[in-house]
């Protein structure tokens, strides 16, 4: 049945080089993105992340690249390069949802994250207490670099001069009061770029730090008109 309605679409979107009708193609999607063109279905391919990212060039771009101690990193790069391999075959459009997967497909067109601004604005000010209010909102430890951040911010809590508050797997609609309560939001700090959970704290009026690497930020620049509004920070220098 989706199938059947899938090939009376104008477009497909593919999502992460991912099958999309099961069995009926054998999980093939090189064979489903055929039928649907010989249904004059046009086709399109939307990278998201490690799906298409090389480690390897990753950890040669920033040393704070977290394939090198990722145990998924062989497999990650074996499946990045099969879907790079499949690109090149099927010849489709193709868009990536954050602007530093244009170094690894650089025929790519950025599809920028969008988030509904009045859903976190809030007229609750920021750095209007005491002590600085700092979060950190984080579903993949390891690839946003959560562990490094208490480490950076331990002395600054023992002065009393901060409150830091590390939240995992919160669910989206806890989200808004989150950032509400925050002065400042610390996104990732690994992999060089930044994604929704930074744009939603954007959006809440809220200053967001993180490391995003400096072809990301110059890409941002050219193609929004205005500077990335993330303060940048590493590990060593976050403190």
């Amino acid at each position: 049945a989706e199938w059947q309605a899938a090939s009376q679409f104008t477009h497909v979107l593919v999502e992460a080089e991912r099958s999309m009708f099961g069995k009926q193609f054998d999980r093939d999607l090189e064979s489903e993105i055929t039928a649907l063109r010989n249904e004059g279905v046009s086709v399109a391919m939307m990278c998201h992340g490690t799906d298409i990212r090389d480690p390897d060039q990753n950890a040669r771009l920033t040393p704070w690249s977290p394939f090198p101690e990722d145990p998924r990193t062989d497999i990650l790069r074996e499946d990045a390069r099969k879907n790079h391999a499949l690109l090149q075959r099927v010849q489709c459009p193709i868009f990536v949802s954050t602007p530093d997967l244009l170094l690894d497909v650089p025929n790519a067109v950025w599809c920028p994250v969008i988030v509904d601004s009045d859903r976190f604005r809030t007229d609750t000010p920021a750095f209007v207490h005491t002590t600085v209010r700092i979060v950190h909102s984080s579903s993949n430890n390891l690839q946003k670099g959560s562990h490094l951040i208490s480490p950076a911010l331990s002395p600054l809590v023992e002065l009393g001069d901060v409150e830091y508050e590390a939240i995992t797997k919160a669910p989206s609609n806890k989200m808004p009061k989150i950032f509400e309560g925050a002065d400042i939001v610390l996104d990732q700090f690994r992999v060089g770029s930044y994604g929704t959970a930074a744009c939603e704290a954007m959006a809440a009026g809220r200053l967001v730090i993180g490391h995003v690497l400096p072809s990301v930020r110059r890409h941002v620049e050219e193609v929004s008109g205005m500077p990335l509004p993330i303060l940048e920070a590493t590990p060593e220098t976050l403190r």
